[in-house]
């Protein structure tokens, strides 16, 4: 019964496959052991995905220079129960004027930097899921009409509109960023703004801002920084945030070494402001699989006569793309 069934999911896979010639599987696996540590009373190994996906794309040739695009990718919990989450899924069209997409997807500004996180998809990561107390906020947005520029000498702009139905506009929310890239060398500057009727009045818009920049592999040195404030957080006015990262690595044959120190300062929010840092070594199997180990801490501001809420990481994590 197991040889039967085993077949049948192979048949099942494989016969799309054939009939969809330009559509390619892929995903990463990434899991971590981890120990975490926090003043307030955490002292606690577990288990913990690290942004494992699967996903399938494609495209079809619609000729004159013109194909249709899509991507259909799932976050999965490797690990622990089994659990599917949403990330960018699209269809597209996509030529010499550039690329045009509709669906859920990466918000300019998120794409903007996420090259210059060298502990991304990690318990360093400097987004981690998207907490406005963490370093910096990243969105995966649904309703995105978003487009990207070919590349002008190695300039690239982006920008999307967001729909929410929320309200009788037709974008809630909108996003743009300019990248540069060229050899090691890469910068960026991106804004984004959510408009103040998605928060009930009375409200302010939240606006977001962000610049980055860094070498990346430039005789095995990578060095990168990124700024980012955040002004009316929630709609709400004065509720603002400014944070800065500054990362670097350096490769030796098969293996890296990496470091990062981030802070955060929240005005007009007591006992929030952190700073943190990062360090990691990482061993590469192949292009596609390693393993590292990394320890991350934060130092909090704690407001006058609070617990103290400081935390570390201690994470051992393996890794494959697929």
């Amino acid at each position: 019964m197991k040889k039967i069934l085993s077949f049948a999911i192979a048949a099942a896979l494989v016969a799309p496959a054939a009939a969809m010639a330009d559509s390619t599987i892929y995903g990463k696996v990434r899991v971590a052991s981890d120990k975490w540590t926090r003043d307030a009373g955490i002292d606690a190994w577990g288990m913990q995905d690290q942004a494992s996906r699967l996903g399938i794309k494609g495209s079809e040739d619609l000729g004159n220079g013109l194909k249709a695009i899509y991507q259909m990718e799932f976050g999965m919990a490797a690990g622990s129960a089994f659990n599917w989450s949403g990330r960018n899924a699209f269809v597209g069209l996509a030529g010499g004027f550039g690329t045009a997409v509709v669906g859920r997807h990466d918000t300019p500004l998120k794409m903007s930097t996420g090259k210059l996180d060298l502990f991304a998809d990690t318990a360093a990561d400097y987004d981690q899921g998207g907490n406005h107390t963490n370093l910096f906020m990243d969105r995966r947005v649904d309703g995105a009409i978003a487009y990207i520029s070919p590349s002008f000498s190695g300039f690239t702009v982006a920008g999307a509109v967001v729909q929410t139905l929320a309200t009788e506009d037709f974008q809630d929310a909108y996003s743009i960023a300019g990248m540069y890239s060229n050899g090691p060398f890469y910068g960026a500057i991106a804004y984004e703004q959510l408009d103040e009727d998605n928060f009930g009045a009375p409200a302010e818009n939240e606006t977001q801002f962000r610049i980055g920049g860094g070498v990346l592999g430039w005789n095995n040195i990578s060095v990168t920084g990124v700024y980012e404030t955040r002004s009316d957080i929630g709609g709400t006015a004065n509720n603002d945030k400014a944070t800065y990262q500054l990362s670097g690595a350096y490769d030796f044959g098969m293996h890296r070494i990496k470091g990062m120190y981030g802070s955060a300062d929240f005005d007009n929010t007591a006992g929030t402001d952190f700073d943190t840092y990062a360090i990691g070594y990482q061993f590469s199997f192949s292009k596609r699989t390693d393993a590292q180990v990394l320890y991350n801490a934060r130092d909090v501001d704690d407001a006058a006569g609070a617990p103290s809420t400081d935390s570390s990481v201690l994470s051992l994590q393996l890794s494959h793309n697929f």
